[in-house]
This record gives structure tokens, sequence and C-alpha cells, in this order.
């Protein structure tokens, strides 16, 4: 496993047209270093999953970042409890 993981941000069009050139082998530079980069991270997160070390809260924060922001303060406190 890497230390510092690439962070390469890709929205599914950009993954579909990769696809696209790999089954058509007609590959680009920026190609080449992409899927390497997705593969390697792919190995990584395998890695981690078969890992008895790591907890799923881990494993979110790793993947998506810590939490910022509370529901509450960014909707605010309920006038109503839940016990009315």
């Amino acid at each position: 496993m890497s230390n510092q993981p690439t962070i390469i941000e890709l929205d599914m069009d950009e993954l579909k047209d990769l696809l696209r050139r790999a089954e058509s082998k007609q590959f680009n530079d920026q190609d080449y270093a992409t899927t390497k980069t997705v593969f390697l991270a792919y190995v990584d997160l395998v890695d981690l999953l078969k890992s008895k070390n790591v907890s799923m809260r881990r494993l979110r924060k790793m993947l998506f970042g810590a939490s910022t922001e509370k529901t509450a303060a960014v909707v605010g406190a309920s006038s109503v409890s839940p016990d009315q």
C-alpha cells in the first residue's frame, strides 16, 4: 500500500471514454497514467478491506474525507422533541 494516496477526480463520462479507448487500444499518454493510478487505488482498497486493522469509520474517512459539518449545525435544532 502507498502511504500517500494520489487523488484524481473523474466523472463517469471520463471513465467511460477511458474504457472505450482501452477497448479500441487507442490510449494516449494521460490514459496510461490515469489507468495506473486507478489500479493502484484499487489494490490499496482491496488490501484495506482484507485488513482486520481498519474500521468502517476509518475507511469511510480515508475514502471520503473527514466530516466537517453536523446536520444540526446546517439544518438547525428541531423545536419538536422526539417525545411529543
